[in-house]
């Protein structure tokens, strides 16, 4: 199971990563367009279903929900520690002029998206100060996500075991 595991989770990073290479190369714009969000959570989510379907085929069709469980919160969590590490690295190293951009762009964005809501003017500013302040693409900020992300991580594997399973038939003598 283990090496199961350690290979698929390098597969579902080396997705996280070119899906992230593609949003350097592109540009802001095109990383903060709504298609492309979609697009950066169906692709990695439908392999992460396909990895676990394949373990199950391996143990004959059939995986008890805590296998299951595990082989997919495994995967999961190796695949986005891996790519975290490759952000933390894109993001304050390769390029942190990026970061920035990626991080004004989204302010910007932000501020647009609540002026059509009409959201007070006090509650705005507020909202646009802190944004500002916030450096989420820094070193702490992006192993804090990946930590903070584990709790939606569980329950993500918790749904997909809950599908997949299949417990083997029982005997009765």
């Amino acid at each position: 199971m283990k090496d199961f595991i350690f290979k698929n989770a390098l597969g579902l990073a080396a997705l996280y990563i070119v899906l992230s290479v593609i949003s350097y190369t592109f540009g802001v714009d095109f990383t903060l367009s709504t298609w492309w969000a979609v697009v950066q959570s169906i692709l990695p989510l439908t392999l992460l279903v396909f990895f676990v379907v394949q373990y199950k085929k391996l143990n004959g069709g059939f995986l008890i929900f805590k296998n299951t469980f595990k082989v997919c919160f495994g995967i999961l969590v190796a695949a986005t520690f891996i790519s975290t590490f490759f952000n933390i690295l894109l993001f304050n190293f390769i390029d942190p002029d990026y970061a920035q951009a990626l991080s004004q762009a989204s302010i910007e964005k932000s501020y647009e998206m609540m002026e059509r809501m009409n959201v007070d003017e006090a509650v705005l500013d507020e909202t646009i100060t802190a944004l500002e302040e916030a450096d989420n693409y820094s070193i702490s900020n992006l192993a804090k996500g990946f930590f903070y992300g584990i709790p939606f991580y569980v329950i993500l594997s918790l749904i997909i075991s809950a599908f997949v399973k299949k417990n083997p038939p029982q005997n009765i003598d």
